[in-house]
């Protein structure tokens, strides 16, 4: 028996009871969560399947505040990781959201605006859906997370490429990226694009004391804020302008280190998330299978991987070093 310690999946089947109609065949199943007590659907979350957008589905407070907003909630398996209309991606969701709409007696979902969201393989397809949808946009979150137009996509191959004309002007995005994922060549491409497209609105967040794959209560209200005030102002003309993520609480006037915040409130919300885990370590953990630490391969994908001839056994997290193999039993202050 082969047993990896890296969970990735989302069983649809176990889920039934998350959605209000679900089509196509095994693996190819288009999911939609209408809001509940809402008359009219404002808009629609379109998420495609990876690896977090389970958390969105299954977080009582963020589905409710989904539901007080009238925000309906789509996962899409097998979605396209890169927008390209080429691969037909675009025939698709025509195809979904219509059916969604004969299918629930909601019209308006043909029509309502969408809110894309990805993370890590699927954190491009947000920013080129906007682009060729720019109509059909209210905001993009692009989650552990791309740039718009970046040369380093998720999938690890290159970008789409827009054109001349194109762009996603006005349009409310937000690119997350977690602190224990840090990469600066992921951010630098975001603030190139803010300064070459002027009329870009592009946020920031760097989900501080996290990790690529964890979508915490914390974050989850600040998307869900994100969300609300899109609503609210779907194409501003103003807002204001704050730093990038510094590791060491800096914080920088230049322009070019700035990234666009709906307003004060949305800056201050950024702030506190930084101010909390400043100057706090990093955790470590690890785990032993029947006793024995499970073996740690840097140069894996899957960094810790074990082969079991039997068919019971335990397995027990511990608290490590930098090293992944000590034992100092002692947790860093930030929160797992």
């Amino acid at each position: 028996m082969r047993v990896a310690l890296l969970f990735m999946a989302v069983n649809v089947a176990s889920a039934q009871g998350l959605f209000d109609y679900v089509q196509g065949g095994d693996g190819n199943r288009a999911c939609l969560r209408l809001p509940r007590g809402s008359k009219d659907v404002r808009a629609m979350l379109y998420c495609h399947q990876n690896m977090t957008e389970e958390v969105l589905f299954r977080n009582d407070r963020f589905r409710s505040k989904m539901d007080s907003l009238g925000v309906a909630m789509a996962f899409v398996q097998r979605g396209s990781l890169n927008w390209d209309v080429r691969d037909g991606c675009q025939e698709r969701f025509d195809s979904i959201v219509a059916d969604f709409a004969a299918a629930t007696g909601r019209p308006e979902l043909s029509t309502v605006r969408v809110i894309p969201f990805g993370h890590s393989a699927q954190a491009t397809f947000p920013w080129n859906f906007a682009a060729w949808n720019p109509d059909r946009t209210l905001c993009v979150i692009s989650f552990h997370g791309d740039a718009p137009r970046t040369n380093l996509c998720g999938y690890g191959r290159e970008n789409v490429e827009w054109g001349r004309t194109r762009n996603i002007d006005s349009i409310p995005g937000l690119m997350i990226e977690g602190e224990y994922e840090w990469w600066e060549a992921r951010v630098r491409p975001a603030l190139a694009f803010r300064m070459m497209y002027p009329e870009s609105r592009i946020s920031f967040l760097c989900d501080a004391g996290r990790g690529h794959f964890d979508l915490g209560d914390e974050t989850l209200d600040y998307m869900a804020r994100f969300i609300e005030k899109s609503l609210a102002d779907p194409r501003p003309e103003g807002g204001v302008y704050y730093s990038r993520w510094h590791e060491d609480g800096s914080e920088s006037d230049d322009p070019n280190d700035q990234f666009w915040y709906h307003d004060d409130e949305m800056v201050a919300l950024t702030k506190s998330r930084y101010a909390a885990t400043l100057g706090k370590r990093m955790q470590y953990v690890s785990a032993r299978i029947n006793g024995e630490p499970v073996k740690y391969d840097a140069g894996s994908h899957v960094k810790m991987n074990i082969t079991l001839d039997a068919d019971e056994f335990t397995v027990e997290p511990f608290f490590t070093d930098e090293t992944p193999v000590g034992g100092s039993g002692d947790p860093a202050p930030t929160p797992l």
